[in-house]
């Protein structure tokens, strides 16, 4: 009898050890468990500042504000290592990993883009070159008192649209106006009783035949066919002037066709050019014979606009 006892009590300690075993093994997983399933605790995290918006667009027409996009970033650092590292993204201590990435919208100034005043220049011109104008379509020209110098022999002016190279220096200054010249007797002229002298040319008063200008730039070339007198007096003036501001005296009137050429006129500037016919020192009523001419810098023909009287 005692010896079954004893071998139950024997059975009953062994399985109470096995109990107590599997406890400890049970409590041994848990707590492993519980410090990987923890592991983020020796990690810090930390989101950073929003980044400065960065706009949509560089520039505007006229600068103002625009949409544009702005991140920040969270990230781990790796405070102390683990108990158990094979649950933890901390291999090292001070380790710093990007975890996420956030973008919103966000709004901003931007300056007016810089405009290339003259395309058909080479480079960038954010200032119209002295001397020159723009236009709407930003293609640069000589202004007004400016003229491009002449091309020397082989180099002629260039067009192209894309890449041109040009220069506009100033014109030269119109000449002093000149007196109208009275005009010269070429012809023996008597006297009268009182010793004065009697010019026996007589006056003109027919028209010159099919006068016109040829407008080229700074020049104009006058052409008329003679019908009558063996003499001309030049007048010309900028259009708007009242009175004649040039004139040129006593220029031969010679068989069929004449031409007489004007120089330094300013290229942008619209001129009033007439001619009288008269026997040397003829007086009295005589016809002008009127074009008007408009700007031009390209040779450009003007004929006869219309006539008036003069004393």
């Amino acid at each position: 009898m005692t010896r079954k006892n004893n071998s139950k009590r024997n059975w009953i300690i062994a399985i109470v050890a096995i109990i107590f075993v599997i406890l400890a093994l049970f409590l041994g997983v848990r707590k492993a468990g519980a410090t990987a399933t923890n592991a983020h605790d020796y990690l810090v995290y930390n989101w950073s500042d929003w980044s400065k918006c960065k706009p949509n667009r560089e520039c505007t027409k006229e600068g103002g504000t625009v949409g544009g996009t702005q991140t920040r970033t969270e990230t781990t650092t790796c405070e102390h290592l683990p108990q158990y590292t094979y649950a933890s993204n901390c291999s090292k201590v001070g380790e710093v990993t990007v975890v996420d990435t956030q973008t919103q919208k966000c709004e901003v100034e931007v300056p007016a883009c810089k405009v290339d005043q003259c395309r058909n220049l080479s480079g960038f011109q954010e200032v119209v070159p002295t001397g020159m104008q723009t236009n709407e379509d930003h293609v640069c020209s000589c202004a007004p008192g400016y003229h491009e110098p002449v091309q020397t022999e082989g180099q002629g002016p260039k067009f192209d649209f894309q890449q041109s190279d040009f220069t506009c220096v100033p014109d030269e200054p119109s000449p002093t106006p000149e007196a109208t010249p009275e005009a010269t007797p070429t012809t023996e002229q008597g006297l009268t009783p009182a010793g004065a002298p009697i010019c026996g040319d007589g006056s003109i008063v027919s028209l010159p035949i099919d006068f016109h200008v040829v407008r080229s730039g700074s020049d104009a070339t006058l052409i008329w066919y003679k019908n009558g007198g063996d003499l001309v007096n030049i007048y010309y003036k900028e259009v708007g002037q009242a009175n004649w501001t040039h004139a040129v005296g006593d220029v031969p009137n010679v068989d069929p066709i004449n031409n007489y050429v004007i120089h330094a006129l300013v290229p942008a500037t619209g001129y009033i050019f007439a001619i009288e016919q008269h026997n040397g020192c003829g007086g009295g009523q005589l016809v002008q014979s009127v074009v008007v001419d408009g700007p031009s810098y390209l040779p450009v023909l003007w004929q006869f606009s219309y006539w008036q009287w003069s004393e």
